[in-house]
């Protein structure tokens, strides 16, 4: 087999390919550091509370959300902290948060 740049063939094993570091899968979140990084978003400031309102209540407590979540500090503040709400129409904001339910209700 042909060597490419930086790419020898022990570096496959089966149909993954070992990245130069000896691990051989993406570095996906386990289920703990998902739970982890869950927690880090207030109570109040989550999807459960955005799928609770509906309307121009919800436009308005997504925009604090974003706010809130750009104030925190970490990788959280970091991908927040510019976020903008660029929709304007409730209805359409429902229908991102909640494509398949009406109102937080399965359709």
């Amino acid at each position: 087999m042909q060597e490419i740049r930086g790419v020898r063939p022990e570096m496959f094993s089966g149909n993954q390919l070992a990245l130069p570091s000896g691990r051989s899968s993406p570095p996906y979140l386990s289920e703990e550091k998902r739970r982890d990084a869950a927690s880090t978003i207030p109570k109040g400031k989550d999807w459960p509370s955005l799928l609770a309102r509906d309307g121009d209540e919800l436009e308005i407590h997504y925009r604090h959300t974003l706010e809130e979540l750009g104030k925190r500090s970490g990788m959280l503040g970091v991908i927040f902290r510019k976020a903008q709400n660029k929709i304007q129409d409730p209805a359409m904001l429902r229908r991102l948060i909640a494509p398949n339910t009406a109102f937080g209700q399965p359709a």
